[in-house]
């Protein structure tokens, strides 16, 4: 199946978008951690939930806790750059995405098992979500180098698929 592949998109992070994370969640990280290590108040949330010093406290461990997630994101966003070869790859009877850090290999999809497109937009980021036979996959705008290289992949998805 490698050698009949028509096109090949790049699909990763920018540096920008990981630096980001490292450092935004890092100083978020250290005031969650600090507020949890100090806290001796309660908490009010909206006016609405009512939280003891107990509870303020595990909601701020909590928060701490998701915050140091960025940082290690941006640390797998970091190790996806440097080994290279996360792609979108188009053939004449499907296409190749990248598998999650995780997991070894690419995944696939014929143009005939596709039952469905969607297009989500949040903020400058679209997502496509292409529902299969057998599985859902996700497609993030902003891991292309270029907007039309996501337009290019809807359009050629839509029009192969027959949707």
């Amino acid at each position: 199946m490698q050698s009949d592949i028509e096109k090949v998109y790049p699909y990763v992070m920018r540096w920008w978008q990981i630096v980001v994370l490292i450092v935004l969640g890092a100083v978020l990280g250290v005031f969650a951690t600090d507020t949890a290590l100090h806290n001796d108040v309660g908490l009010i949330i909206n006016g609405v939930v009512e939280l003891g010093v107990g509870g303020a406290t595990v909601f701020w461990w909590c928060l701490a806790g998701i915050m140091w997630l960025l940082p290690v994101l941006g640390l797998v966003g970091i190790i996806d750059k440097l080994k290279g070869g996360n792609r979108v790859a188009i053939t004449a009877e499907g296409v190749f995405l990248p598998n999650p850090f995780w997991r070894k290999g690419e995944a696939y999809f014929s143009y005939k098992s596709v039952r469905d497109l969607t297009i989500t937009t949040m903020k400058k980021a679209r997502f496509l979500t292409i529902k299969t036979a057998g599985k859902n996959y996700t497609i993030v705008s902003n891991r292309f180098s270029r907007p039309e290289e996501f337009d290019e992949i809807i359009r050629t998805v839509a029009d192969r698929s027959n949707i």
